[in-house]
């Protein structure tokens, strides 16, 4: 008996495990910072240190400046989707395949605004509208610094069911994209303010506490070579476990190769 060949094929399968591992790992990544234990139990930076205070305040600016920006960036491609897609001259096959393209980036966003939280706060969403979030910047009870975003107030991204596979929607999408993009661009601004009330908080502490910049140094040196270790090392167990599952499926898929040949000789 002849049976029919079978539908696999590893290289395109490798290359979306490889692709899949990559997201995983840049969404693992954030969380394995925010609060990322060494091996004796202890907080990954330096106890003693008297720049400890600022550890949430650097962790959150590393974890949601490149999102923010990233956020923004995919926010104008879809921009540019839609305008294109408003053209009168386009085909319905040619507004489709941009359709595909608007849809894939909407959904990236949704994902991205869902799964955004720092230390339990949610940050793309009205959960800080409710209660700010409060980075300690001092040692003092009022040294902080206040996390609000207004424009992002609504608990949602504003782009839900867009999509621009039909002159109307495309139209009806790009009106709306102007919005939205209005809206993260001002969250991103008011997160540089932030931002900038981090670094001088930092700078008036050193010079009240009277800091060594050789201290300040290599607690800065410490922060960014562990965040760089965490985000390799998960990256690389990431891959380490999807291409092991790999290996095997093409060992699976090379015995039962094997096996049809037999029996077609037979």
């Amino acid at each position: 008996m002849v049976r029919s060949a079978i539908s696999y094929n590893p290289a395109t399968l490798l290359r979306a495990k490889r692709e899949k591992a990559r997201e995983e790992a840049a969404k693992a990544a954030p969380k394995a910072l925010e609060n990322s234990p060494s091996e004796d139990g202890e907080p990954s930076t330096d106890p003693e240190s008297p720049m400890k205070v600022f550890d949430m305040a650097d962790q959150f600016v590393a974890v949601m400046k490149p999102k923010m920006t990233q956020m923004i960036g995919i926010i104008v491609e879809m921009k540019k989707l839609a305008e294109a897609a408003t053209n009168s001259v386009l085909s319905d096959d040619d507004r489709r395949k941009l359709n595909v393209g608007f849809v894939e980036k909407r959904n990236m966003i949704e994902r991205m605004a869902s799964d955004s939280d720092f230390h339990g706060r949610k940050i793309f969403s009205g959960e800080l509208m409710r209660t700010a979030l409060k980075i300690p910047v001092g040692n003092g009870p009022l040294d902080v610094v206040e996390v609000r975003f207004e424009s992002l107030k609504n608990d949602a991204t504003g782009l839900e069911g867009h999509k621009v596979d039909s002159m109307v929607n495309a139209r009806n999408a790009l009106k709306d994209m102007d919005n939205v993009l209005a809206r993260f661009q001002l969250a991103g601004m008011m997160f540089k303010s932030k931002e900038d009330s981090i670094h001088l908080k930092r700078r008036q502490f050193i010079e009240e506490n009277q800091i060594s910049e050789e201290v300040v140094s290599a607690r800065q040196t410490k922060v960014v070579e562990e965040d760089a270790n965490k985000r390799w090392e998960i990256q690389r167990m990431t891959l380490h476990l999807d291409l092991k599952e790999e290996q095997e499926r093409i060992a699976d898929f090379e015995g039962r190769e094997t096996a049809l040949l037999i029996n077609r000789k037979i």
